[in-house]
């Protein structure tokens, strides 16, 4: 690589760096603000570690756009400074000059994808893990002696705390299934998603057996509704790419091609600002193009778990957008 486009990337990186440090911190305080009810059931360090694990899903988000807004800083600061005229009066084409940009581009589609695809679902399992855990722990350190909590689908009666996780004289309600369990002494064992409650000494009622006793039996309740903060996209967020192309419903299929169309939205998005700035666009109408490009994102990705063809027809619209503004970009005046 010469070193007109060595600089030009360095220049690149260096912008697509401090863009993406300013704009996670400015979400990083807002995810502070945000998830501060944690402190209720945690401590500070925990909520440190619930901002650090959401922090892949939220790169994912702004990548192409930081993407974007650093190869308009270092094209824009060139064009201002007659770098790009010079280039070209040393008979480099278009093409050429912005060559270190698309490079760059097509890492950031790289990067995008690998974090939409696997370490932003994997971050957010583990966020979900332990927002979870939190919760269900504080929950379950706060149960009402004598009197009656709802865990899950199901309703428990708490006679004595006998130490952190071991009750005594505990009835249980499964509501579901029509089960009422009775026991003398119950150790609730949390495995997320699930809450397992080993019962002593107890019986068991229903309408099949009016009386079966027991000297051990566990309750399997699965706590994935008491859960307050659940995504409702946390099926498809947890699962890596394998599993997730697998999964035949229309929902995994719109989710698989909106993260996609985002990763290569990275690339596209720097041939749109490139191709305006190269043909003497205004700063101020080059972002009005980036921001109309991200608008019809949000809005066929709104659409698509409900209108699978409109994925059809945003794949069509970026291949006009891309090619127009490859030949407003490569042509010379």
């Amino acid at each position: 690589m010469m070193i007109y486009a060595r600089h030009l990337f360095r220049r690149i990186c260096i912008a697509f760096l401090i863009a993406n440090i300013l704009i996670l911190g400015i979400l990083g305080l807002m995810q502070l603000i945000k998830l501060s009810y944690v402190l209720q059931f945690g401590s500070f360090v925990d909520l440190l570690h619930v901002i650090y694990l959401s922090l892949p899903s939220l790169l994912f988000v702004v990548l192409p756009i930081t993407a974007a807004l650093a190869s308009i800083y270092t094209y824009s600061i060139s064009i201002k400074y007659s770098e790009i005229t010079i280039l070209q009066k040393l008979g480099l084409s278009r093409l050429r000059i912005v060559l270190p940009s698309l490079v760059f581009g097509l890492l950031a589609v790289i990067l995008s994808l690998y974090v939409g695809f696997f370490l932003g679902p994997k971050s957010f399992g583990g966020l979900q893990n332990k927002l979870f855990n939190l919760q269900t722990t504080y929950s379950l350190s706060h149960l009402n002696e004598n009197s009656f909590n709802k865990l899950g689908q199901m309703q428990a009666y708490i006679g004595e705390r006998l130490n952190e996780d071991t009750f005594k004289d505990v009835l249980i309600f499964d509501v579901i299934n029509s089960n009422i369990y009775v026991a003398q002494k119950a150790q609730f064992v949390l495995d997320n998603p699930y809450l397992f409650v080993k019962l002593y000494q107890g019986k068991l009622q229903n309408e099949q057996s009016s009386n079966l006793t027991f000297e051990e039996f566990i309750v399997k309740i699965n706590l994935d509704e008491y859960n307050k903060h659940k995504s409702p996209h946390k099926g498809i967020m947890t699962r890596v790419l394998g599993h997730l192309i697998a999964d035949k419903t229309p929902r995994a299929f719109a989710e698989i091609h909106k993260r996609m169309l985002w990763s290569i939205y990275s690339l596209l998005l720097i041939v749109v600002v490139l191709s305006s700035l190269f043909n003497g666009d205004k700063l101020k109408q080059t972002c009005i193009y980036l921001t109309t490009v991200v608008m019809i994102f949000l809005f066929f990705s709104g659409i698509a778990n409900k209108h699978l063809i409109s994925i059809y027809i945003h794949y069509v619209i970026f291949g006009l957008i891309l090619l127009i503004s490859s030949y407003r970009l490569i042509r010379e005046l």
